[in-house]
């Protein structure tokens, strides 16, 4: 009963850092295919690649946890630590500045979304 214990508790410690590595690396996946559909939103990129990606980001989150569930509690937990420690090392960094064809194209989207939206036509300026 002993030496049952004593391997439960060996293979648990190199589970738990191989599940949170893994957690980080599930969140790599995940937040990078994130900020990759969001700039081809932005970008008015091709809509086809953009629900590709998210579905590809939601089959991995899916696939990841579920491996983490089969595991036990705490792989689950320590798969957790490891795809929050990755969020808040990649939201949290500074990206660098978007390219001015983006951020023209969200102001022009806006100009016109706005006359649109008060029923007055768009200055040419504005365009």
């Amino acid at each position: 009963m002993m030496t049952l214990d004593l391997m439960q508790g060996q293979s648990m410690s190199v589970l738990l850092p191989v599940c949170l590595l893994a957690g980080m690396a599930l969140g790599y996946g995940y937040f990078r295919t994130l900020r990759m559909t969001t700039e081809l939103v932005v970008t008015r990129g091709h809509p086809l690649w953009a629900v590709a990606l998210t579905l590809a980001r939601l089959g991995l989150m899916v696939v990841g946890l579920h491996v983490a569930v089969q595991a036990g509690a705490l792989a689950l937990l320590a798969t957790l630590a490891g795809i929050l420690i990755t969020k808040g090392l990649m939201v949290h960094r500074p990206s660098s500045p978007p390219s001015h064809s983006a951020t023209d194209g969200v102001t022009q989207a806006l100009s016109q979304h706005a006359a649109c939206s008060s029923g007055t036509p768009a200055r040419e300026d504005d365009r």
